[in-house]
């Protein structure tokens, strides 16, 4: 693992940390009426959803010209919010060879 896929680990694992604490502490149900339980944390909840939806369309290009399956990362994404794009990038940032022209974009540059 390279320096930046220790950096994204250790955030993934803050991050489900922190996901699994609160869970705990409030339940699945109480955690999910805490969050929608003021107007403030339902404009952070709809902030953070357009977000990930913009990472995820990102996610889904870069993973195709690469060659693999955005699918995982995205139903992750939709289930756990950054958890999907952590995960990807975790996944992809140690990649040191060029990834794949697809076959479309090579016939428009004439290759």
């Amino acid at each position: 693992m390279n320096r930046k896929q220790w950096i994204l680990a250790i955030l993934l694992v803050d991050l489900m940390a922190i996901n699994a604490v609160a869970v705990h502490h409030y339940g699945l149900l109480g955690f999910f009426q805490a969050v929608l339980s003021s107007l403030a944390s339902v404009a952070v909840l709809v902030d953070l959803t357009i977000a990930v939806g913009l990472i995820a369309v990102w996610m889904w290009g870069d993973a195709r010209r690469r060659g693999i399956s955005p699918v995982p990362y995205l139903i992750t994404s939709v289930l756990l919010g950054s958890v999907g794009p952590l995960t990807y990038l975790l996944r992809t940032r140690g990649d040191e060879v060029a990834a794949p022209v697809a076959p479309r974009l090579a016939a428009e540059r004439g290759h």
